[in-house]
């Protein structure tokens, strides 16, 4: 995949510039506004945070530069662990 976007620029707590965790911001469809959906950069976020997890060579993730190509070596362990996290209900 190539990413538009530098995953290393995204910012959970805003205090840089680029793509800001929780600002509904990007592509928004016009019957779609913040309170009952998501705009396409918090899905950036959750793209980028499940690469992460799932991707044994995560690490080249956030030195990648805008246009680079990645490929994810997937870790089927991680893919377990992640569905077993979702699945059993909080204790």
């Amino acid at each position: 995949m190539r990413f538009s976007y530098k995953p290393s620029d995204l910012h959970v707590y805003g205090e840089r510039s680029g793509k800001t965790f929780g600002t509904c911001s990007g592509f928004l469809p016009p019957s779609v506004n913040c309170q009952n959906g998501f705009a396409t950069d918090d899905v950036f976020f959750l793209e980028v945070c499940l690469f992460s997890f799932l991707c044994k060579n995560n690490e080249e993730l956030f030195t990648l530069e805008v246009g680079a190509f990645y490929v994810c070596d997937f870790s089927a362990d991680a893919f377990d662990e992640l569905q077993s996290l979702i699945v059993q209900p909080p204790i």
